[in-house]
C-alpha cells in the first residue's frame, strides 16, 4: 500500500510538467498566427492604400490632360473668324506680342478687369514682370483664382460666339462623377519665337510670331492634383 502510494506520487510531478510544456508551445503557436494575421492585414491595408494613391494620381492627371488639349482649343478658337465671346467682350489670343500682349499680363490677366482675359500670362522673363519672383504655374493664388481657366470657360460652347462662364457649372457635375474634387484649371503664357524660319525670306518686314505655355492641373478625388506643361504654336 505504502508501496502504490509512493508510485502515485513520484508521477504526478511528470504530467504537471508537460501540461505546462504544452500550455507554452500553444501560446507561442497563438503568437505566431496572431502575429502572421497582424502582418496580413497591415499588407492588404498598405496595397488598399497603395491601388488609391495611384487611382487619385491617374485621375488626376487625365484631369490635367484634358485641361491642356481645352487649352490648345480656346487658341484656336481664338485665333479663328469666330473667337469666343463673353457678353459683349471678345476672347483674344493673339500670335502677334506687339498687338496681343494687351491681352496678356504678369497677373495672369486677372488684373485686367475683363473675364475674357483670365489665365492670359506673361512670363517671368518678360521684362514688364521684373517684380515677380515666381513662374505663373508657381503662384498658387493663380491656380484658386482668375489667374486661370477652369475648362470648358470659353471652349464649351465651340461651334457658337458666345460662351457665358456659367456653362462652368455644368461641366462641374461631369468631373464630380469622374472622381475629381473640382475642375481642372489651365494657364496660357505667351512666348516669343523669333526664329521662326518661316519669316526669313521677307525683307523689311518685321515677322515675329509667338508660341505658347500651357500649363494645366489637375485633381484627384483626394484633393491631390497633377501638373502638365507643353510648348504650343498654333
Amino acid at each position: 500500500m505504502n508501496a502504490l502510494s509512493s508510485l502515485r506520487h513520484g508521477h504526478a510531478p511528470g504530467r504537471r510538467r508537460q501540461t505546462g510544456v504544452s500550455l507554452i508551445i500553444s501560446l507561442v503557436f497563438l503568437l505566431a498566427m496572431s502575429l502572421l494575421g497582424v502582418a496580413a492585414v497591415m499588407s492588404t491595408t498598405t496595397q488598399e492604400r497603395m491601388a488609391r494613391v495611384d487611382r487619385d494620381h491617374t485621375i488626376a492627371l487625365e484631369a490635367a490632360e484634358t485641361a491642356l488639349r481645352d487649352a490648345e482649343l480656346d487658341i484656336r478658337l481664338s485665333l479663328s473668324s469666330t473667337p469666343p465671346k463673353v457678353g459683349s467682350a471678345t476672347r483674344l489670343i493673339s500670335a502677334n506680342p506687339a498687338v496681343g500682349t494687351m491681352n496678356f499680363s504678369c497677373a495672369c490677366g486677372s488684373d485686367l478687369g475683363s473675364k475674357v482675359q483670365y489665365g492670359l500670362c506673361l512670363p517671368l522673363t518678360n521684362a514688364a514682370c521684373s517684380a515677380q519672383t515666381k513662374n505663373p504655374w508657381d503662384v498658387q493664388s493663380n491656380w484658386t483664382g482668375n489667374g486661370s481657366v477652369p475648362v470648358h470657360t470659353y471652349t464649351s460652347a465651340a461651334g457658337t460666339t458666345n460662351v457665358p462662364l456659367s456653362s462652368v457649372l455644368l461641366t462641374a457635375l461631369n468631373y464630380a462623377a469622374n472622381g475629381s474634387s473640382q475642375l481642372p484649371r489651365y494657364m496660357i503664357e505667351i512666348i516669343p519665337n523669333t526664329d521662326n524660319t518661316n519669316c526669313s525670306a521677307r525683307v523689311n518686314v518685321t515677322c515675329v510670331t509667338s508660341r505658347y505655355r500651357l500649363t494645366a492641373r489637375g485633381w484627384g478625388p483626394n484633393g491631390n492634383y497633377a501638373m502638365v506643361q507643353e510648348t504650343f504654336q498654333p
